[in-house]
């Protein structure tokens, strides 16, 4: 079954860390399998709040996504992530396809 990273940006504190965050997690070791689904674009928060920006990603499995996130090279990526904002990182399963 698939699975997905819901990233939810809630402030930005420093965009130079942010910066090196980007170019270090787009190097980062992606599954075959993996899609980014939305990233920037339009988006509302329709309850709860505020959020800065949103980022959805889907992996073939629960276990690939968080083989990725608890990679090295993730985790290289999200220590500068941590010093220059604040986010929540979920990771959900996905439903098995319908029958």
């Amino acid at each position: 079954m698939p699975a997905y990273i819901l990233a939810i940006r809630k402030r930005v504190t420093d965009p130079e860390e942010m910066a090196k965050y980007g170019a270090l997690a787009m190097k980062s070791p992606f599954p075959a399998g993996y899609r980014l689904l939305a990233m920037g674009g339009k988006f509302e928060a329709l309850e709860g709040g505020p959020v800065d920006g949103v980022i959805l990603a889907e992996f073939p499995s629960y276990e690939a996504a968080k083989a990725w996130y608890n990679s090295e090279e993730y985790q290289k990526a999200a220590a500068h992530r941590h010093k220059g904002s604040e986010f929540d990182f979920l990771v959900v399963e996905g439903l098995p396809p319908r029958e």
